[in-house]
């Protein structure tokens, strides 16, 4: 082989190796779906710094390995047998780190789990006593494992007493499967986009890599929350942290609903202003978020129409 072909290969499955343990190690939970989708629809202006983290914590592994390769194809006899070993190994390693027999087990095993408990919501026959005005609040990565071990969490103190002691309110509706909190990851509702949507539409999100998204698409089937609300004479508008390019949460929204959308991309055509502070990595921080918030439910409030506003914090709080 020649000299610059099999330096690239070792190269190459070097990447794989490191790379792929890497975010086993960093995000344990990422299926290949998931990352496929990630990568297709979820890095648009993202905060590169992740990245370049992840880059320089790889990169001394990457070359080490290279060189350990390179040193071991120039010893052996049956260079082929080497090349194919590794070949081999590398694939094995990805598709554990990517939880392959998960994914294949998910997308192959059969389960009337939806067909016997879903209700399509366009067979349901539901009347608005009063129309009351929706506030849909979604917070990246705010889960009930930051509350203490005593309550279902997974901490010795409870990070969340003030929202502990609101749940725990007679008055208050909150799905749990018994007396404690607890968390479950569902295939299909882990990543960003597939939790709004199951949150959405009471469905996984299932999504198909041949399959390009688009406003006029994405997941066209489901009935969802936004799309019930505005046949019933409802305005939707979403308020996001991130640009709502990030992830095709554009797409789903405009979609699903027909939501106004105001992010970094459009504050100014709401009169608003921006000052360094409110910036955040990805767009503006959910401090900034909640206090747009707060104007927007001012305004809308002037107008007989009921409203739903969505909030999509992306946990990038200063």
């Amino acid at each position: 082989m020649n000299t610059v072909l099999y330096i690239l290969y070792f190269f190459i499955i070097s990447i794989i190796i490191v790379g792929s343990t890497y975010l086993k190690i960093t995000q344990p939970v990422i299926d290949i779906d998931e990352f496929i989708f990630n990568l297709s629809y979820g890095v648009n202006r993202t905060d590169p710094a992740p990245i370049i983290e992840g880059i320089l914590v790889c990169l001394p592994f990457i070359i080490i390995m290279l060189f350990t390769f390179i040193y071991v194809y120039n010893k052996i006899n049956n260079k082929t047998r080497f090349i194919l070993i590794i070949l081999g190994i590398s694939i094995i390693i990805a598709l554990y780190n990517f939880h392959f027999l998960r994914f294949v087990s998910n997308h192959t095993h059969k389960s009337d789990f939806i067909a016997e408990n879903y209700v399509d919501p366009k067979t349901v026959n539901i009347e608005f006593e009063n129309k009351k005005n929706v506030v849909f609040i979604i917070l990246e990565s705010f889960e009930s494992t930051l509350i203490d071990k005593q309550n279902g969490g997974s901490w010795d103190y409870n990070l969340l007493p003030e929202l502990t002691e609101i749940v725990n309110d007679e008055d208050t509706t909150i799905f749990k499967n018994g007396d404690k909190f607890g968390i479950k990851m569902i295939s299909g509702a882990t990543y960003t986009t597939a939790s709004v949507f199951a949150n959405h539409s009471a469905l996984p999100f299932k999504y198909l890599v041949s399959k390009k998204l688009n406003e006029k698409d994405f997941a066209s089937g489901a009935y969802t929350l936004g799309d019930y609300l505005k046949d019933n004479g409802y305005h939707n508008e979403l308020i996001t942290s991130a640009t709502a390019s990030f992830g095709g949460i554009k797409e789903y929204f405009t979609n699903h609903g027909s939501y106004d959308i105001l992010d970094i991309d459009n504050y100014k055509d709401y009169g608003l202003e921006i000052t360094g502070s409110d910036l955040g990595p990805w767009g503006f921080n959910d401090n900034y978020l909640f206090k747009t918030a707060k104007k927007r439910l001012s305004e809308l409030g002037k107008s007989e129409q009921p409203f739903n506003l969505t909030l999509l914090g992306i946990d990038i709080v200063h």
